[in-house]
């Protein structure tokens, strides 16, 4: 059995871009930077995330660039054709579940973690 899971928690590197397939499906697509390493050796990961649905839709309302979240989803890869005709791969991140750690919601006390509904990979909007 393979398993295909990843957790990230970061910060959002600018606002979250939300868009609607054509059947209507939301989709959220932002970047991710993640911190890896300690001191001297500190690194910045900058990680794409899709997010589908209602998870989409709350993503896009409740955090903005600098928000800090935790993701839990699967990496996914996608190959396209770019304008010039060259072959293209994008890897990142199908968020299953996400969690706003520091929004003005949660700061309240109020919980708004959300499950990303399922939809498949050729409705993403790229």
């Amino acid at each position: 059995m393979d398993i295909n899971r990843v957790i990230l928690i970061g910060n959002l590197v600018r606002d979250v871009d939300l868009r609607y397939s054509k059947k209507g499906t939301a989709v959220a697509n932002f970047t991710l930077a993640v911190n890896d390493g300690y001191g001297e050796n500190k690194t910045v990961d900058f990680i794409s995330v899709t997010a589908w649905g209602k998870t989409a839709e709350n993503v896009a309302n409740y955090c903005s660039k600098g928000s800090r979240v935790a993701v839990d989803g699967r990496i996914k890869q996608q190959n396209y054709e770019d304008k010039n005709g060259n072959r293209r791969e994008k890897v990142y991140i199908n968020a299953q579940q996400i969690m706003f750690l520091n929004t003005r919601q949660q700061q309240a006390g109020e919980d708004y973690s959300m499950d990303s509904d399922n939809y498949r990979d050729e409705d993403i909007p790229f």
